[in-house]
């Protein structure tokens, strides 16, 4: 055998080596996870209990945002009852995408809690210290998150296609469906970097669990989750064009709804009581749900999946950084503190 197989083999040799490993530790990190039901049931329940206010309390009043528009371009009741059936079809997309894309982030800054509970516990620091490789504890922490995000959004995604079919408001073609999967996944791939970088800089349970609060009720307003961007003052708008969250939802805003404004657009057309100008509504309703705009510019559908990509790259390094940094002040501990001598014994 030769010197490079014999190389070869032992690269390999050591990578199954990595893998088994990595893949023990998200095994013990998903078992911790799961053995509290109530964590799971909880972070599952946050996003039902959202889609529940929402349906009781603020479908309404989004569409009746919209009414006037109604008024102005339709004269006939029967007809204005039509199309105000379909703007709360079109609402609907809108709350139930706006709602996966902050699951995206709560459930996986929710999933954190194993990472702060092993660095009370000390268990990080013996992980690091021990023979295993520190790529595999970084990447069991990114791979037990990435999982867990993804059972329950993927079971949030299928209640809301569910709800849609029963309301009458589920116009996806295969490949709607398709984009979907891929940004929700795309989605998780981030917030699973963004709740693991906010975790870096957290070693208290009582200070993560103030932070997981703050940022769950702030969250669906930064990204556009529970009121259109055009809403919030210029400053907050500006900060919410830098957060991958806002493209997050924005994309899958309009993946949801394509289906929706195109029968829009077609019923509009076939309606005698519609005025001329009528088609308008089409874009007054882009322009109030769906249009995201960075400083002064539209940002399309493309863009949104570049602006979600950059800053996700973006948040991956910062996250590697500063985690790389960690590791190395829990290896070396905290220098303790010099005493400061009293006057006595500096005289003496």
């Amino acid at each position: 055998m030769t010197k490079d197989k014999r190389v070869k083999l032992l690269d390999t040799g050591k990578l199954q080596g990595q893998f088994r490993i990595t893949w023990t530790l998200v095994r013990r990190h998903l078992k911790m996870f799961f053995k509290n039901k109530m964590t799971f049931i909880f972070s599952l329940m946050v996003p039902l209990l959202t889609l529940l206010i929402y349906a009781l309390f603020l479908r309404d009043f989004e569409i009746n945002a919209v009414a006037p528009y109604i008024n102005e371009y339709f004269t006939s009741d029967a007809d204005k009852q039509v199309i105000q059936g379909m703007v709360g079809g079109v609402v609907d997309c809108w709350m139930l995408s706006g709602i996966i894309a902050i699951s995206c982030i709560t459930v996986s800054l929710n999933s954190c809690y194993i990472i702060i509970q092993d660095k009370e516990q000390g268990v990080n620091r013996d992980f690091i210290s021990s023979p295993l490789s520190k790529r595999s504890i970084r990447s069991s922490y990114i791979i037990f998150n990435f999982i867990v995000t993804s059972i329950i959004c993927f079971i949030l995604l299928m209640i809301s296609l569910v709800y849609l079919q029963i309301v009458g408001a589920l116009y996806l073609s295969f490949l709607d469906f398709l984009a979907i999967f891929g940004t929700v996944l795309l989605s998780i791939i981030s917030a699973t970097f963004f709740s693991l970088f906010i975790a870096s800089f957290v070693t208290n349970g009582s200070v993560f669990n103030s932070i997981v609060a703050i940022t769950s009720a702030a969250i669906g307003f930064l990204i556009g989750g529970y009121m259109p961007l055009s809403m919030l003052p210029t400053y907050a708008q500006y900060i919410c064009e830098f957060l991958p969250g806002t493209y997050s939802a924005g994309a899958l805003r309009n993946l949801f709804m394509r289906g929706q404004m195109e029968r829009l657009t077609n019923v509009i057309g076939n309606l005698e009581s519609a005025k001329p100008d009528a088609i308008n509504l089409i874009p007054k309703l882009k322009d109030q749900f769906l249009n995201v705009k960075f400083f002064i510019w539209e940002v399309n559908l493309n863009y949104m999946y570049l602006g979600l990509v950059c800053l996700t790259i973006v948040i991956i390094i910062l996250h590697l950084i500063f985690q790389k940094y960690f590791e190395i002040r829990s290896i070396m501990g905290k220098k303790p503190k010099k005493k400061k001598k009293n006057k006595v014994e500096q005289q003496n």
